[in-house]
């Protein structure tokens, strides 16, 4: 059996706790705080496009295009195509064509190591 003290202490301590609780929304915050509108409306509308500066890009049309010095090596790929069937459970399942590529992971090639493959 509880001691009527602890009991009596753990009452005590709950109504504390929940008293806590009890204040209003106002009695925290006050009563002067603008609103969620307001505080939208103060931040995002105060922004026109007259007051901002575009950057201005300027663009060399002579220069000469650059080209990549590391290009993907080829990796071939096999074309399959399923053909409509039935699965286990007698859903339909239309044809489709799926792929496989030859290599699992796509490599790299160094400067001038494709200079054959074209």
């Amino acid at each position: 059996m509880h001691n009527p003290i602890q009991i009596l202490l753990i009452c005590l301590i709950s109504a504390l706790i929940l008293g806590g609780c009890v204040s209003s929304k106002d009695q925290v915050f006050g009563n002067d705080m603008p609103s969620m509108v307001e505080i939208h409306n103060e931040k995002f509308n105060q922004v026109t496009t007259d007051e901002m500066d575009f950057p201005v890009r300027e663009v060399d049309d002579e220069s000469p295009l650059l080209e990549p010095n590391f290009q993907w090596l080829p990796n071939p790929v096999m074309r399959m195509y399923v053909t409509r069937h039935l699965t286990q459970a007698g859903q339909p399942v239309p044809g489709y064509t799926t792929i496989f590529r030859f290599y699992t992971t796509e490599h790299l090639s160094m400067p001038g190591e494709m200079n054959g493959w074209e």
